[in-house]
């Protein structure tokens, strides 16, 4: 019996040589042509991936997070186009990094945050911390995050406003937050 090979599994990318640096959080987005993988490290930098069908070479840029344990960050993810980057912190601050332009200088995302910086977004009150993220489009264009934390918060942020609209609860942590979509509706 012949057995073909499908696909062939090889390291793409070493985080540390000295075994101390650790991955802590990651997620991956796709557009197009192209993917990126943010991976959060516990030595305060975030590592950004991207690869192309176009481009044979990975581009790969480290960009260091701030040091205050108030601004470490819990979770991430990426908006529908992989441009943009939103973080939530230990504090409940957002950010949005402009992924694209981190990767090139050719690359510019459109949108109604800093091409150049972090756009921070700032919510009222105290919260829990934050365990879950998403970034949702609406059907009307509007960008809404949805952040859920260890006490059961369930807050929507309106992205391009940086103002909360809206929230619930539940009576325990929230794990996971999923934006499914149904084209017939």
């Amino acid at each position: 019996m012949t057995l073909f090979p499908l696909f062939e599994l090889c390291k793409t990318l070493s985080v540390s040589r000295d075994d101390v640096t650790e991955v802590i959080l990651s997620t991956y987005g796709e557009y197009g042509n192209r993917g990126i993988l943010a991976l959060v490290c516990n030595n305060g930098y975030l590592l950004l991936r991207q690869t192309s069908s176009i481009t044979p070479k990975a581009v790969i840029k480290q960009i260091p997070w701030f040091k205050q344990s108030d601004k470490a960050i819990k979770v991430i993810c990426f908006d529908s186009s992989a441009s943009w980057l939103l973080v939530a912190c230990a504090d409940s601050s957002l950010y949005i990094l402009p992924v694209l332009s981190y990767l090139g200088p050719a690359m510019k995302p459109s949108g109604p945050w800093r091409t150049d910086d972090l756009t921070e977004i700032k919510l009222q009150g105290q919260r829990g911390i934050p365990t879950s993220l998403c970034w949702w489009q609406t059907m009307c264009e509007k960008q809404i995050g949805i952040m859920g934390n260890e006490v059961g918060e369930i807050c929507f942020i309106n992205l391009k406003t940086r103002r909360e609209i809206g929230g619930t609860y539940i009576n325990t942590s929230v794990q996971s937050l999923h934006v499914l979509y149904n084209e017939k509706n």
